[in-house]
């Protein structure tokens, strides 16, 4: 990053200094990393042998081509012609690959569905919770 007068500096010499010395540290290394743009530092930094990523906005981890080849986003419908993009599960197994076939329900949206089949209560008795109150 061209700040070799850092290199000898004792308040950074291992990572538990560079920590402690954070509030030091981050203005100098925010304004060296200002000189140049992501690309320009990764491409310095992979040629040195560094181990280095970008830190990608979520704009730009939608793009990514590897996100579109895992179907890491989903379009469902969201309820009338509305249409919402989602993220899909990471996990993908071959004979049984996960899948967001859904939204979210609402709240309150399968209340009496829960009620009657998994609770076994009649109508009836979801009306009287409700107009009591309970529900």
């Amino acid at each position: 990053i061209e700040r070799v007068d850092i290199m000898d500096d004792p308040r950074f010499a291992d990572g538990y200094l560079r920590t402690q010395h954070y509030d030091e540290l981050e203005p100098i290394l925010g304004r060296a990393f200002k000189t140049k743009t992501t690309h320009e530092w990764l491409s310095e930094f992979e040629a040195a042998g560094i181990p280095c990523g970008p830190v990608n906005t979520i704009d730009r981890v939608a793009q990514e081509p590897q996100i579109a080849a895992r179907q890491m986003i989903v379009e469902l419908a969201q309820g009338g012609a509305d249409r919402l993009k989602v993220i899909n599960t990471p996990v993908k197994l071959s004979r049984t690959p996960g899948l967001v076939e859904r939204r979210s329900p609402e709240l309150g949206e399968h209340t009496d569905e829960v009620l009657t089949t998994l609770l076994g209560l009649s109508r009836e008795q979801v009306s009287s919770l409700r107009e009591s109150g309970v529900v």
